[in-house]
């Protein structure tokens, strides 16, 4: 029942993340374009004045581009494994496979036992909680509210009559 929460989450997170995937994609080719240009234009880089101060400019051009790409590659290949996750995630109702690491990769064996024996665990701590149901917790309050009842008569019967008063402060007194 829970994971119908979780599907709808998964399916917009898809969408979005195929979003930013398509602008990543876009402009990844835009700087290959660039840094294509870049380097095309590197012989012909003369200053205005002659000098041939515009190829240092041209390999610093060349080299923020490339900076650039190699960003854009490494975000464009980030959401593709996290589009992938956000995929499984969805087909799988949203249920979280709980092997894998928050990098994505599957876990250790001894990671993998541990999440066996707490999903084990879990199962067992649902089980025993099955047996409280609405009416053990009914039974609970109705006893809070006979116990708040009864404590509220005896004070006011303690009030009435002097030796119940101090038999009561004296309780208090032991308890203390």
């Amino acid at each position: 029942m829970a994971h119908c929460v979780f599907v709808p989450q998964a399916n917009a997170k898809v969408v979005d993340l195929e979003r930013r995937v398509t602008l990543l994609e876009s402009d990844l080719r835009r700087a290959r374009n660039a840094a294509k240009k870049a380097r095309a234009g590197r012989g012909d880089s003369v200053g205005h004045d002659g000098s041939g101060s515009g190829d240092g400019e041209s390999k610093e051009t060349i080299r923020r581009l490339k900076r650039a790409l190699d960003g854009a590659e490494e975000d464009l290949a980030n959401m593709r494994a996290e589009l992938t996750a956000e995929r499984r995630k969805s087909r799988t109702g949203g249920d979280v496979d709980a092997t894998r690491s928050a990098s994505g990769t599957s876990g250790s064996p001894a990671l993998q036992a541990e999440v066996k024996r707490l999903q084990a665990a879990n199962k067992l701590l649902k089980q025993e909680l099955a047996h409280f149901d609405l009416d053990f917790f009914n039974e609970i309050e109705d006893i809070k509210y006979q116990y708040a009842a009864t404590k509220q008569q005896l004070h006011q019967h303690a009030a009435q009559c002097p030796l119940l008063q101090q038999q009561l402060r004296q309780q208090q007194g032991m308890l203390r």
